[in-house]
């Protein structure tokens, strides 16, 4: 369902437009955008607030009346009370927008681990922003040039970090943060407490460690179980979202999962749906096996050249569940930043106590010469350029880069300087420089994924 809202008058004028999804409140009260009972304050919302129950209460109680049970509702009353102080009482995953009909100031703000984007462009006295960036190119905001940083950047990690975005013109809002616009201040602020691990933390036993993980995993996904629609599960076999799977238990009704066959491949990808029929065994949950062949052949619909490479196999998995009625599925997305999931963090604790020096760099083009194309040899690639480092954040970093200086020079046709491992990790070690100094490397590296 779509709706679309203009005003004009105060200060200033807009055009606010929402497309939703409708998976809390399905009647069309929980229409957006939404205005509070006066119709001083306007909001456009998207995401889920898990802890909307326990404030809607706290706001009714201070005279507040709801016109919806629609979650981000609380966001609008607890505004009234509290002004941008509210972003910091919300437990949950979100973007927002609240503007004044009085003065024409507006605020848009990103949840705290950044997992709903929010983009936006700035130009004269407009401000335009949209959760998507082929939005804002559409509604005529000014894009500008490529940023060849950002590029080079996608080359390195095959993800862009906040705020660079392929435009120049076009930034991201940073996790954590809101932007203040009006007529006469643009202001970036962080409305919360960065992610950084206590310096030095209480001892904790073993047992005790699992019963708290324990007790915190199926609490976080009870809570995310909020929802008036029928809520599935993307399962990849993987720790992470089994994980999920077995905290939410029964009130999972489907999980959807790619069907992979294939033994021979190097991947082991079929190891994935093996697991995949252990768990369905375990949890007697219905999943549904999706045909790996039935991918497309041609660029995905939404032309996102700049996605997550999985994200041909997520939109099969989504439209899949979507053509089963389904709206809302958990992910385990986030899951390795957490548990130390991936490969990088097994060596980590290894890399102070081995340095190659000008070896690694050797052994590293004797790799790439002799080695072909598969997956093993550009890991051990990586590890070699690590080894050649002495400095820890750029021996975690090379751990982390798929590409080196020159390959992204060549490749976007720049200076070798444009696209240094300087520029390219610069926001990774601006949370480094930021951490404790008595924490571990494996800390460490794991807080700068997650930030």
């Amino acid at each position: 369902m779509q709706r679309s809202q203009q005003w004009s008058g105060g200060r200033g004028n807009w055009d606010l437009a929402f497309t939703r999804l409708s998976i809390v409140d399905l009647s069309d009260s929980g229409m957006q955008p939404m205005f509070n009972e006066d119709g001083s304050l306007v909001m456009i919302f998207n995401g889920e607030i898990y802890n909307s129950p326990e404030l809607r209460v706290e706001c009714e109680r201070a005279g507040h009346r709801f016109s919806s049970t629609m979650d981000g509702e609380v966001i609008l009353h607890l505004w009234e009370m509290e002004g941008s102080a509210a972003l910091d009482r919300l437990n949950g995953i979100f973007e927002v927008a609240i503007a004044s009909t009085v003065t024409g100031e507006v605020f848009i703000a990103r949840d705290p681990l950044g997992v709903k984007p929010l983009f936006y462009s700035i130009s004269r006295d407009t401000l335009w922003f949209a959760s998507e960036i082929r939005a804002l190119i559409a509604a005529g905001a000014p894009a500008g040039a490529y940023d060849v940083a950002a590029l080079a950047q996608f080359l390195t990690f095959l993800w862009i970090p906040d705020p660079r975005t392929p435009y120049l013109g076009i930034r991201s809002i940073e996790p954590g943060h809101a932007l203040h616009w009006s007529s006469t201040e643009v202001r970036q602020f962080r409305y919360c407490a960065p992610f950084v691990p206590a310096d030095d933390p209480d001892p904790i036993s073993p047992q005790h460690a699992l019963r708290e993980a324990e007790a915190t995993i199926v609490s976080a996904v009870r809570r995310q179980l909020l929802s008036d629609v029928p809520i599935g599960l993307m399962a990849s076999g993987g720790i992470d979202s089994s994980l999920l799977w077995w905290g939410a238990g029964s009130r999972i009704k489907r999980a959807f999962t790619i069907g992979w066959s294939d033994e021979g491949s190097g991947e082991g990808l079929w190891e994935d749906a093996a697991t995949v029929r252990l768990l369905q065994q375990a949890f007697g949950t219905p999943v549904e096996y999706i045909e790996p062949e039935a991918a497309p052949e041609v660029l995905v619909e939404s032309g996102d050249l700049f996605a997550d490479p999985a994200h041909g196999l997520t939109r099969m998995i989504a439209r899949a569940a979507s053509s089963e009625g389904y709206k809302v599925l958990l992910s385990g997305q986030g899951g390795d930043e957490l548990f130390a999931g991936y490969r990088r963090h097994q060596v980590v604790p290894f890399l102070a106590h081995a340095h190659l020096g000008s070896l690694g760099h050797t052994l590293e083009g004797i790799l790439i010469r002799y080695g072909g194309d598969r997956l093993e040899v550009e890991y051990l690639a990586r590890l070699t350029r690590a080894l050649a480092e002495r400095d820890p954040m750029r021996q975690y970093m090379q751990l982390c880069s798929y590409s080196t200086s020159l390959d992204r020079a060549r490749a976007l046709g720049c200076t070798p300087s444009e696209a240094s491992d300087d520029v390219v990790w610069q926001r990774h070690a601006d949370v480094w420089d930021s951490l404790p100094r008595g924490i571990s490397p494996l800390r460490r590296a794991m807080t700068v994924d997650l930030n």
